[in-house]
Parts: structure tokens; sequence; C-alpha cells
């Protein structure tokens, strides 16, 4: 295996960038399956990076299928592909938003709307009370040509917060980042709820695949310091293109 680079500063998390490196150098069997990973001290040192953050890396290689870490023995390749084609891992609302930095939110269409009997009911608020909503597909960042989205996701901003009408031409879309920054508000609180559910017709040909099969769906409702409901957001993602990792910790008094 040939000596890791620094990793180069870029807005991307630098847990991603040592992932595609590793990623790129398995694809040209730089590193071979049954290779072992250097240590996570000997990368730290060859990447000129943190612990921790080689630890994300790691934990992403292993999520996808492409490592195995075992305690003793070393982290080892046993896969030149990921057999997934997105795992979003989170501990944190921080790294929430790096789902939006590391992925291409392109938006098809941008209205406002008044929530009748449904809507109220879905975005648990009054009937006739004013949205602004957004709808488009997800990307991975650096999708090639003719890679289908990772999601579907349609969105739903309170109407006070009419400035994110801007956002109507914009790739990279960080939402809720937008908000705070353009209203000084902050977003205390995610509530996100996963389910599964079969894709819709309308959705399944863009996403390539077939209409009624397996997907999941994602809700999140983001609120403010205060308790408001500043942005309401549905993805709609088929079953073989996303994971979803979280780490749990035992509350042990002392």
């Amino acid at each position: 295996m040939r000596a890791a680079q620094p990793v180069k500063r870029t807005n991307e998390p630098r847990y991603l960038k040592i992932v595609r490196q590793i990623e790129r150098d398995i694809a040209r069997e730089r590193i071979a399956v049954g290779d072992h990973l250097p240590s996570e001290l000997d990368l730290c040192k060859q990447l000129g990076v943190s612990r921790f953050t080689v630890r994300q890396a790691i934990r992403h290689l292993r999520d996808s299928g492409m490592v195995v870490a075992r305690r003793g023995a070393g982290t080892m390749v046993t896969a030149r592909t990921p057999e997934r084609a997105f795992i979003h891992a989170v501990d944190s609302l921080d790294e929430l938003t790096q789902y939006a930095a590391t992925t291409r939110f392109s938006i098809g269409s941008f209205e406002r709307v008044i929530a009748g009997v449904q809507l109220s009911r879905r975005l648990k608020c009054r009937r006739g009370q004013a949205w602004w909503r957004a709808e488009g597909y997800r990307y991975r960042g650096g999708t090639v040509e003719g890679e289908p989205p990772i999601c579907w996701t349609e969105v739903f901003v309170a109407d006070e917060f009419e400035r994110i009408r801007n956002q109507g031409n914009s790739d990279n879309a960080s939402i809720f980042r937008f908000l705070e920054a353009s209203y000084g508000e902050q977003v205390l609180e995610v509530t996100q709820t996963i389910s599964a559910m079969l894709v819709p017709e309308e959705v399944a040909g863009t996403l390539a695949v077939a209409p009624g099969s397996a997907a999941l769906r994602v809700d999140r409702t983001y609120r403010s310091l205060g308790g408001k409901v500043m942005e309401v957001a549905l993805s709609i993602h088929p079953a073989d293109r996303f994971s979803y990792a979280m780490r749990l910790w035992r509350d042990i008094k002392r």
C-alpha cells in the first residue's frame, strides 16, 4: 500500500476526503482486497488529521461494507466498491448539516401554498396557514452524469421566512442553515422519523426504480430556540440507496 497523502482543505468534511481517497486507492487496486489499512495513529500522521477524523472515515467505510475493523486485528479491506450508495451517519445536529454539505439538492419547483385539510394534518399546523414549498432531487457530491439521485425531497418553510425564495435556483441548499444566517434564528431541535413505504409512480422514473418498489421515508421537523417550526422536510429514498447509522450511549451513573 502506498503512503497516504495529506488531506487538502476544501468545503467537504475532512473525514469524507479520507473516505474518497481510500475508495479511489481501492478501486485502482493500490490497496487490494485483503490488505490492511495503516493503524489509526499512522493514518493521523500521514494525513495530518485528528484521530477522531480518522475514526469517522473508518466508520463510514465500515458501514458501506468496504472494510472490516476488528479490535487487535486492524482494519481489513473486504470489497472494491461500496455495498450501498450513500451512508448517512449522524451523532449531532452539526453532523446533520454535513448531509447537505456533501450532497446537492436540485430544486425543480418552488411555490407558496396554503395548508388545506390534508396538508395541515401532515404539517401539524392550522388550516389556512401559508408555507413556501420546494420540491426536487438530492444527488451525491461529485455525481457522474447519468447517476440517479439519492432521493426525492419535498420541503416546507414557514411563510415568514420569505427570503427562502432566493434559494429557488440554487444547488447544495442547506435550507435551515440559510434560514439561520438570513434571519438570525437558530435551530435547536430536529425531530426525525424514518419509516418504510413504496415509491410513488410520479417520482419512480427519475429515481430509476420501479413504481411500488421498497423505499425509506425520512421526515424531519426543524424547530427554533423558541419552539417555532421553521422547516418540515420529507425525503423518499429507494431502499438500496440509503443507509442511516447512529451511535447510542448508555447513561451510567458514576
